[in-house]
Parts: C-alpha cells; structure tokens; sequence
C-alpha cells in the first residue's frame, strides 16, 4: 500500500497550488439544554432559540472525531425540531 506514503513526482507536468490553514471543529460553543434550548450566561433558557451542529461544541469531550459534523447536526436539529413542535 502507498497510503500515508510519499510517492516520487517523476514526470511533468507539475502543479502547485497555494493552501492555507482552517479550523474544522471547535471545543467550545453555545451551551444548550438536552432538548437543544440556548441556554445564556446565567444558566436560564433563551425562549425560542435553540441550536445544533458544530456551533453547540464539546460534544466529544478532549477529542474530535472528523467527519461526524453533520451527523451531529442531524441528531441534534432533529431534538430541536422535536422540541419545538412539543410547544406547538
């Protein structure tokens, strides 16, 4: 297997194109409640607003597992979504 290996560049032509750093996942975000509610700096429920995905943060603990946002935006907007029409 060549995977994780660097392969020679023998023959032309060749390309190089400029790239930059970018954060992918943060450790942190908007604290929430178990049914998604935004929950402000003096731990009380923000009425009507609520949040899921990435923006929520922490949800792995001291490691991320790459590729899992959308499952966590599924999951976590699916409660939202549940939450909400239970007020309904």
């Amino acid at each position: 297997y060549t995977y994780g290996k660097p392969l020679p560049l023998t023959e032309p032509p060749f390309v190089a194109i400029e790239t930059s750093a970018a954060l992918l996942t943060t450790y942190c975000g908007i604290h929430v409640d178990p049914q998604m509610h935004v929950i402000n700096v003096f731990g009380e429920r923000i009425n009507g607003l609520y949040a899921a995905g990435e923006v929520t943060g922490g949800v792995h603990g001291a490691s991320s597992v790459s590729g899992t946002g959308f499952a966590k935006a599924f999951a976590m907007g699916r409660i939202a979504v549940e939450s909400i029409t239970e007020q309904i």
